[in-house]
């Protein structure tokens, strides 16, 4: 029996037992007016991806430690989060510390300071997007299968990661969607799972980017930056606390105001990536080109969306959304 399909049936069997544990202690999501979902439902099945980083670890001789212990605080003041609540201090010094742990497991410290640290910055706005963009059926899930398996494409030639630590996070990412790609999930990610994602998906992509000098790169994940970056710019634009839950994403709107299923939705974020990814690895072009490309077309159809959903919407609802904000 191969190490994958160990790894495999050992997440598998982790997730099952985590959502029986979580159902039994009353750990989950219950909706409010804010959710895009209306059934309570088991959170922190995202865990499994930290179970996915430590069986990486033993399985490669724990091989990148730094990642690991970084990852783990990242989680563990995010569960703390899902279960109790914590302050946002403290979920922010988390982040930082475990970011840092990442960025000096990627060597990243021989970046000159002031570049080190806007990479700090910018890499723990990385994990509050995927944090974010995750609030729906078969969202993140879907699309870190993409990610992972677009930086598994690009590492067959040039090798810039251990394969077996991409093998694992896509072994916990099909394993997290068998619970969360339904129409009635067992289980979400939470803010544990969604923030472990983003790490998972970040790593690999720091260590790209350093071996190729390329930064135009952050186009594999140009779909969920887009959306959370211009979301947050247009609360801000609002004077809305950024970190207040609200339902002014893309993909909020084309849930919860045009009625599209969550699947649905979910789905063609992926896609829509999957087709961006294969254009930057295959296309000869300019990557820089083709990343401002990309952002720019993906913005008009942000703002495409917002447009019309304001249209389809009554103006007396659109008049309570604006209130409730």
């Amino acid at each position: 029996m191969s190490a994958c399909l160990v790894i495999f049936i050992i997440l598998l069997a982790f997730e099952a037992v985590y959502i029986h544990v979580a159902e039994r202690f009353g750990v989950s999501d219950c909706p409010n007016r804010r959710s895009s979902h209306n059934q309570t439902t088991v959170r922190g099945g995202g865990l499994v991806f930290v179970a996915g980083a430590i069986a990486f670890s033993v399985w490669s001789g724990w091989l990148y430690p730094l990642f690991l212990v970084g990852l783990v605080v990242i989680a563990a003041v995010s569960f703390a989060d899902d279960l109790r609540g914590a302050p946002i201090w403290l979920r922010l010094a988390g982040q930082f510390a475990g970011m840092a742990l990442v960025m000096a497991q990627a060597d990243s410290f021989a970046l000159p300071a002031a570049v080190w640290l806007a990479v700090l910055v910018v890499g723990v706005a990385f994990l509050n997007a995927y944090n974010f963009m995750d609030g729906i059926n078969g969202s993140a899930g879907l699309y870190t299968l993409v990610a992972l398996g677009s930086l598994g494409v690009l590492n067959h030639d040039d090798g810039f990661i251990d394969w077996r630590f991409l093998c694992a996070g896509l072994l916990a990412a099909v394993v997290f969607c068998i619970f969360n790609v339904r129409t009635r999930a067992r289980c979400f990610a939470g803010d544990v799972g969604s923030l472990a994602m983003g790490a998972t998906v970040l790593f690999p992509l720091l260590l790209l980017i350093e071996a190729s000098g390329c930064w135009a790169w952050i186009v594999l994940v140009s779909v969920y930056g887009t959306d959370a970056a211009l979301t947050i710019l247009r609360r801000i634009a609002m004077r809305k606390n950024i970190f207040e839950a609200h339902r002014m994403h893309a993909y909020q709107l084309l849930c919860n105001e045009l009625g599209h299923s969550h699947l649905a939705v979910a789905a063609a974020y992926a896609a829509i990536q999957l087709a961006i990814n294969a254009g930057a690895i295959f296309l000869p072009v300019d990557r820089y080109v083709y990343l401002i490309a990309v952002v720019s077309g993906l913005s008009a159809g942000y703002i495409g969306v917002i447009k019309y959903s304001r249209h389809q919407l009554p103006v007396r609802d659109v008049r309570q959304d604006r209130k409730a904000d």
